[in-house]
């Protein structure tokens, strides 16, 4: 910044008028340049001291003083807003990076295919009784049993000689209901 520029925002230096760029400027060049300081201070004392005439307030004897603490108090709201504005952009970066790593994750998951189970987590009973104590489950392993066992015959060709002794069978059992019956009768007549 130059003289002339910074003499024209003296005034509206003092009266609190001046953006944050260009106040930034302006306190840059006024430390630098003995010059536009010591107008600064000129302007200052003047434009404070009609203020202060304006208001019927005591006036100060050391107007340096209240400038420099002006300016002090310009420099610290400069760094302030300074931070304020890389504190917002750092937390702006770490919102887009947790908004990017939740998003990514969540897609992931939405992508995954499940896998089919190999076996279910439950066991499909009968009743809540145990195994041991469950009658369907006696019965279809009885059937089964049976089952596995006529085919063994089918296979090994013995179901065919069960087949040819069957009236054999039906013969002696015939005979050995008779030998009962003859037994019976027998300890009925004993007995009286």
């Amino acid at each position: 910044m130059d003289c002339l520029n910074a003499q024209r925002l003296i005034t509206p230096f003092i009266k609190d008028e001046l953006s944050m760029t260009e106040l930034e400027g302006f306190l840059a060049h006024v430390k630098e340049c003995p010059v536009c300081r010591e107008e600064l201070e000129v302007y200052y004392a003047l434009l404070t001291a009609i203020k202060l005439l304006d208001e019927d307030k005591e006036m100060s004897n050391n107007f340096t003083e209240e400038l420099n603490r002006k300016i002090r108090s310009c420099e610290e709201h400069i760094r302030r807003n300074k931070r304020n504005k890389v504190n917002r952009r750092i937390v702006f970066m770490l919102v887009v990076v947790g908004v990017t790593i939740v998003s990514s994750l969540s897609i992931r998951k939405l992508t995954e295919i499940p896998a089919a189970p190999t076996k279910p987590p439950y066991i499909l009973r009968y009743s809540g009784i145990p195994r041991r104590y469950d009658p369907m489950f006696r019965i279809r392993t009885d059937y089964d049993t049976m089952a596995c066992e006529y085919v063994k015959k089918v296979k090994d060709g013995r179901l065919e000689f069960y087949r040819k002794n069957r009236e054999e069978y039906e013969i002696v059992r015939q005979i050995y209901v008779n030998q009962r019956e003859l037994i019976e009768i027998d300890n009925i007549e004993n007995s009286d």
